[in-house]
């Protein structure tokens, strides 16, 4: 497949973020490597490696916090373990089974998204974040009172509705669950076709 380009906008600040899709999945060393990439981001590919954290999907940048987001395909099933080894990254000490919550059901037992967010300037990880893609709007894990009256309330003209979860971790304590869902333009058909859709049972 070909790589694709696509853009956020924001109605007031304008281009806000731009996104690279692989056209599938993009080795890291490849991707790396590339004369464009800020030492701020490179440096982190053993890091990386040690993971298992070796095959991207998209890469995006944010202007207006000055970060890039790496989304990698993990092939593995989430467990704590793992999810505290990720977590790491990000400065996050203290995970428990707790904070593993319901990502166990909505991720794919066979590889699941997740998405580490580096700032160019200092080469901190800032967040790491695990990604339920494509859920259908009936079937979504505990996301508390002001997302679930996003999803209520917000409309979606796609004759197919989907949505979005993440669990992220910050430095220290900090956690939160962020979501995203279809306005136009088939968003769960653009997913399918990047292979991007999530598992949900």
């Amino acid at each position: 497949m070909v790589p694709e380009q696509s853009c956020d906008f924001d109605a007031e600040k304008g281009l806000v973020k731009s996104w690279l899709y692989m056209g599938g999945l993009g080795p890291l060393d490849d991707i790396l490597s590339h004369g464009n990439v800020p030492p701020s981001i490179s440096q982190h590919r053993e890091t990386f490696h040690k993971l298992g954290l070796i095959l991207l999907r998209h890469v995006a940048v944010d202007f207006g916090l000055g970060t890039v987001n790496l989304y990698f395909r993990v092939k593995r099933p989430i467990s704590e373990p793992l999810a505290r080894e990720l977590v790491e990254l990000a400065g996050y000490r203290s995970f428990t089974n707790s904070d593993l919550a319901d990502m166990p059901k909505f991720l794919s037992p066979e590889s699941f998204t997740l998405a580490a967010t580096i700032e160019v300037a200092t080469a901190e990880i800032k967040r790491v974040a695990f990604f339920a893609l494509g859920l259908p709007p009936n079937h979504l894990p505990e996301v508390g009172h002001r997302l679930r009256t996003f999803f209520s309330k917000a409309p979606s003209y796609d004759a197919e509705e989907s949505t979005v979860v993440a669990w992220s971790f910050e430095a220290g304590k900090k956690k939160y669950i962020k979501a995203e869902k279809s306005h136009c333009r088939g968003v769960a058909r653009l997913l399918r076709n990047w292979r991007s859709n999530g598992f949900h049972r």
